[in-house]
């Protein structure tokens, strides 16, 4: 076969939940239609929906010894190549286009040998969709990588993955699922399970952060219907009460129109508080005809991406990632910076009994992994106030804080001291912090 420009190789290893089939994959790419990191995520996803994969990217060259390392006794390579294909259409007559062959070898971990197994190839079909523009006569659209997931999706099938037992420790951090009218109307008697089976989606693809999602209830809510847009939306649902207070409350929406803004090429599909505790996720409108899969797929990475805001991430300006600002494809991939900043954020929130741990924590991460001071406050702030407690003043030294930290603490204390203005000890500490935070050398 002749190999074409951008040529790229990744490993992974599959990391399932207990009873799941676990096994390492690679994914080569040849020729960039569809790029290599969207193709890495539509692998994961696909065998994430035909046998409960949470995949896991490798750093490592060697598969071999990582396989060894893991116990993992099976290979699957996945080879991607565009060939030209047509199609003729009525009265519309040959339509050309590329369409996808996607090439499985599987391999069996002998020793220190891997020994072929068994091999399959998958010719896709090309996706051909009627395109309406606001000007001149309709026409027939090509959409590579809608091809691409409905071939990578029959490729997967014959995949048997061994059996494999692991417990690994997530920490659990509550949601409660909130659906409007036009949700439930649209969805039914389903609503819960459709939106059970996207936020377990979600909850695989934040394990890459050592973190899982809980679902502790599922609520109706009637949804204003004269908001300009989903920032309005958000603000109407943080106006609500709360049936758990220490919860991520996810709502769900079908006033898709609210999702569309006139300005922007991209469809707008969530919005959450950063840091803090609602997050609203307009259902996505797929294509016709598109696998039910990849509504869960996409769906799944806006929940991902809002929650992590929620945990105070921010975007990050790289694509194919959860947390890249625009979503261009299929995404799966949590950044380094995305994964310690959301640990650390759930750890102090659900898991730090003490709150100057908490606070050193947060401020650790802040430091290292956001670069704005405002996003470094916030993240800070946010955090300690969603967590499990206030800490009493005094009980945070200045002396032993950076100044970053001091001077989140001060403006924490500060606002509890606006809630509360004869309590003098908030407003002492919130003082001593503050001139902490301009005395205190950075590291």
């Amino acid at each position: 076969m002749t190999r074409l420009a951008a040529s790229t190789s990744l490993w992974f290893l599959c990391s399932a939940p207990a009873l799941a089939g676990t096994v390492a994959v690679q994914v080569e790419v040849h020729q960039d239609e569809v790029p290599s990191p969207a193709v890495e995520a539509m692998v994961w996803h696909a065998l994430f929906d035909r046998h409960g994969h949470d995949a896991v990217i490798l750093d490592a060259d060697d598969p071999i010894r990582r396989m060894r390392a893991e116990d993992l006794t099976t290979l699957y390579r996945f080879e991607v190549s565009w060939s030209p294909l047509t199609a003729r259409l009525d009265g519309r007559g040959i339509i050309g286009s590329l369409a996808p062959t996607v090439q499985v070898e599987e391999y069996q971990l002998d020793g220190a040998a891997l020994r072929p197994f068994a091999h399959w190839t998958i010719q896709g079909a090309l996706a051909l969709y009627d395109e309406i523009p606001s000007q001149g006569e309709p026409a027939i659209v090509s959409l590579p990588q809608i091809a691409l997931q409905e071939a990578i999706g029959v490729a997967v099938n014959p995949v048997m993955a061994p059996i494999w037992y692991r417990e690994d420790p997530f920490l659990d951090v509550p949601v409660e699922l909130v659906a409007d009218e036009e949700y439930r109307s649209f969805y039914g008697s389903r609503w819960k399970e459709v939106a059970d089976l996207r936020l377990r989606r979600a909850s695989v693809m934040l394990r890459q952060a050592g973190i899982q999602l809980e679902v502790v209830g599922h609520h109706s809510w009637t949804s204003p219907d004269d908001l300009h847009g989903l920032s309005d939306l958000l603000d109407a649902l943080a106006a609500t009460p709360r049936e758990r207070p220490d919860s991520i409350r996810i709502a769900f929406t079908q006033q898709t129109d609210l999702a569309t803004v006139p300005d922007r090429e991209v469809e707008d599909v969530g919005r959450a508080y950063r840091p803090g505790s609602d997050v609203l996720v307009a259902d996505q409108a797929m294509v016709p005809d598109h696998a039910p899969a990849w509504d869960e797929a996409e769906e799944a990475s806006a929940i991902t991406h809002e929650v992590l805001h929620a945990l105070g991430v921010t975007h990050l300006e790289a694509e194919y990632f959860v947390m890249s600002p625009t979503k261009a494809s299929t995404v799966h991939r949590l950044a380094p910076s995305t994964r310690a900043l959301a640990q650390t954020a759930a750890h102090a929130r659900y898991a730090t009994s003490d709150p100057v741990h908490a606070v050193a924590a947060l401020g650790a991460a802040a430091e290292a992994w956001l670069a704005e001071p405002e996003s470094q406050i916030d993240y800070i702030m946010g955090n300690l106030a969603a967590g499990p407690g206030v800490p009493p003043p005094g009980w945070v030294a200045p002396g032993s804080l950076s100044a970053l930290t001091n001077a989140a603490i001060a403006r924490y204390y500060l606002q509890l001291a606006e809630r509360d203005p004869d309590n003098t000890a908030l407003w002492q500490s919130a003082l001593a912090h503050s001139r902490a935070a301009s005395t205190t050398s950075e590291p």
